[in-house]
């Protein structure tokens, strides 16, 4: 596993040669960290977790396309970039919340979700980028994200659980249009 929690020092973390992880990788309340860059990394086994890095602004997973758990990305008030494009599988749950700055998130390639989805409280956003996923294992989650205006899903067809959509002041537009199965 990579771990890096609690440290007030760093401003930036730089491991662009590293292309896998086995275990977990978490950045987890590092309050000084503005730059994290990780863009060799193609697949992590474990759990993915970015949460409460308060000075947080950029973060670049630009080829990982699996993680093998959980992957979370919460609490990072400043986080307005996040390059992610080429994520395929999450093992896990997808959790994306409480990112207030963050406005646009590119998960276009994400095909599939084991677990929940649950993208909440990210007050910004105005794109989520999930066109190509087509199944979801537990609840499809999307609560409280005021300045999203539309979300397009247009491929996902099953979602093992709950389908809750709710506090989405703006959201004027949503294509689910080949759901079959709830």
């Amino acid at each position: 596993p990579m771990v890096l929690w609690s440290y007030s020092m760093f401003t930036s973390f730089d491991a662009s040669s590293l292309s896998d992880v086995g275990g977990d990788f978490e950045v987890v309340d590092n309050v000084s960290i503005e730059n994290i860059q990780v863009s060799s990394i193609s697949t992590i086994g474990g759990t993915y977790r970015l949460s409460g890095n308060d000075s947080l602004t950029n973060f670049s997973a630009a080829n990982l396309a699996s993680v093998g758990s959980d992957f979370e990305v919460s609490g990072n008030a400043n986080l307005s970039d996040m390059g992610v494009a080429s994520i395929s599988t999450i093992g896990g749950t997808y959790r994306l919340s409480g990112n207030v700055s963050l406005s646009v998130v590119d998960t276009n390639s994400l095909q599939g979700v084991t677990g929940d989805l649950e993208v909440s409280g990210n007050t910004s956003l105005t794109d989520l980028g999930i066109a190509s996923i087509s199944t979801i294992g537990g609840t499809y989650r999307l609560s409280d994200n005021t300045s999203l205006g539309f979300m397009d899903a247009m491929n996902l067809s099953s979602v093992g659980n709950d389908f809750e959509v709710t506090g989405n002041a703006n959201l004027a537009d949503m294509d689910v249009s080949s759901i079959s199965t709830i």
